[in-house]
């Protein structure tokens, strides 16, 4: 996750090589991006952007950095005003923000002699850290496509310091525990911060949406259940989700994407073979959790469980070799047990790793 994390931002910081289109004493921006924003304005009345504010390290102190990008986005607001569009934004400490714009806006934006570069962000979800191997990002951008309204709804997960999480054998659906009053009441002050941050009252009564509209939250009754809050968006809330990380998963409620585990041949020359009639497999766990940002010791204690909870209904032969810390393990299964587990559906697994020998020495006549 770290990783991923410094990657991202690298991504969005470096001012790549490449021929620019001027304007006036203004922002650089490709020709090929400037066309493809306005065609995107064409068709849907804005488009997302990432303006340059400060170059990379023109300012080394970080909280003096800080306060001069703010100063700057508060003035290309105002040249903006009405033409940025509410939501969809978030500020780049590397010296950017990301907002929509009307058509008008986009000539303010690179004609503005605050901007130093502007690049097209083709799709709400661009750059995002939330984690899509799940498939549920696909299918909100697929109900938010097709949804005749332009609005969607979306289960966002908090971060809830000191929260437990599972992975569901039914579903294969990673989800927060929460089980103590101290537990509960770190879900109730997660929500209340992503609220805040959002910009969504908390005094009305729900529904309550942000001031602009953008984000309207329906539901909190998942907050102390798993951790959870029901959202009603369209594409720049989503964008502001996703862009801002703010929440550790965003769902499409009612979608369960229901991936089988995949049973896979591996051949090997070196390991020591099994007894007759058993097999070695490697048992990979899907790892929600390590895409949720969760902290190492946390993570290790949940994929333990989860991986002992998986073998549990088999005659393991031996001592299984756990790597937790990667979500899976090694053992030695009867063949007919191997088999069981191959097709017993239990959806916490990702894959089965089948070991099979191969240049196996000619036994002597």
């Amino acid at each position: 996750m770290l990783f991923r994390r410094v990657v991202a931002t690298l991504a969005l910081s470096l001012l790549s090589a490449g021929v620019f289109l001027p304007f006036a004493q203004a922002a650089e921006i490709h020709p090929l991006e400037y066309e493809q924003l306005r065609d995107r304005i064409k068709q849907r009345g804005s488009a997302p952007v990432a303006v340059w504010l400060l170059r990379l390290f023109s300012i080394p102190d970080a909280d003096a950095r800080a306060v001069e990008l703010q100063a700057r986005i508060d003035r290309l607001l105002v040249e903006l005003g009405r033409e940025a569009l509410p939501g969809g934004r978030h500020v780049n400490s590397g010296g950017g923000i990301m907002l929509w714009v009307t058509e008008a806006g986009l000539e303010i934006v690179v004609n503005s002699p605050l901007a130093l570069r502007v690049l097209f962000f083709n799709e709400w979800r661009h750059s995002t850290l939330l984690p899509q191997s799940d498939g549920h990002l696909d299918e909100l951008d697929r109900r938010l496509k097709t949804s005749a309204s332009g609005w969607v709804d979306v289960e966002a997960t908090l971060a809830v310091p000191g929260a437990e999480f599972d992975i569901d054998r039914h579903t294969g659906e990673g989800s927060v525990v929460l089980k103590s009053p101290a537990q509960h009441s770190a879900a109730v002050d997660a929500a209340m911060l992503l609220f805040r941050r959002l910009g969504v009252p908390t005094s009305s009564g729900l529904p309550a949406s942000t001031a602009g509209g953008v984000i309207t939250v329906l539901d909190v009754s998942g907050v102390t259940r798993n951790g959870t809050v029901l959202l009603r968006t369209n594409e720049r809330g989503l964008a502001e989700l996703a862009w801002n990380n703010w929440a550790i998963a965003l769902k499409a409620p009612g979608y369960r994407p229901m991936l089988a585990p995949l049973v896979i041949p591996q051949g090997y020359t070196t390991q020591p073979e099994p007894g007759a009639g058993q097999s070695r497999a490697v048992v990979f766990l899907k790892t929600p959790a390590e895409e949720w940002g969760v902290a190492l010791a946390t993570r290790n204690a949940i994929y333990r469980r989860a991986l002992e909870d998986v073998l549990a209904p088999y005659a393991v032969s031996g001592t299984p070799r756990w790597e937790e810390a990667f979500g899976r393990t090694t053992v030695v299964l009867p063949d007919a047990e191997l088999e069981r587990l191959a097709q017993a559906r239990d959806l916490r697994v990702k894959y089965v790793v089948i070991e099979k020998p191969i240049n196996k020495p000619a036994a002597p006549p």
